[in-house]
C-alpha cells in the first residue's frame, strides 16, 4: 500500500481515488483470508495516517489492529489485523 500511495496528494486529506484503491485492496484481502485469518501489513506511515485506508468498512477485522514499532533502519510499523471468526 505505500507503492500505492506515496506521493499522491496530502496525507491529511487523502483523494478519493486513493481512499477507492486502499478499499479495494483491503476488501480483496479481507475476502481472502479464512474465517479467523490474519493480515499484517508492514508500512513506513504512521497509525494515524495508514489505518483511516485500512479500516475504512465496519465488518472486515474483528477488532483494531495490533500495531507494532519495528525500530530498525528508517523505523516500520506493522499492522496486523485478524478477520472475524466464523463464530463471530
Amino acid at each position: 500500500m505505500d507503492a500505492m500511495l506515496a506521493g499522491k496528494g496530502d496525507v491529511w486529506d487523502p483523494p478519493t481515488d486513493l481512499l477507492e484503491q486502499a478499499h479495494a485492496v483491503c476488501k480483496g484481502t479481507a475476502e481472502a483470508l479464512r474465517p479467523g485469518g490474519v493480515y499484517l501489513q508492514v508500512s513506513f506511515a504512521q497509525p494515524h495516517f495508514r489505518r483511516p485506508y485500512l479500516e475504512q468498512e465496519a465488518g472486515w477485522w474483528a477488532a483494531p489492529p495490533t500495531v507494532h514499532k519495528v525500530d530498525r533502519g528508517l523505523g516500520y510499523f506493522a499492522y496486523e489485523y485478524k478477520t472475524p471468526s466464523a463464530a463471530d
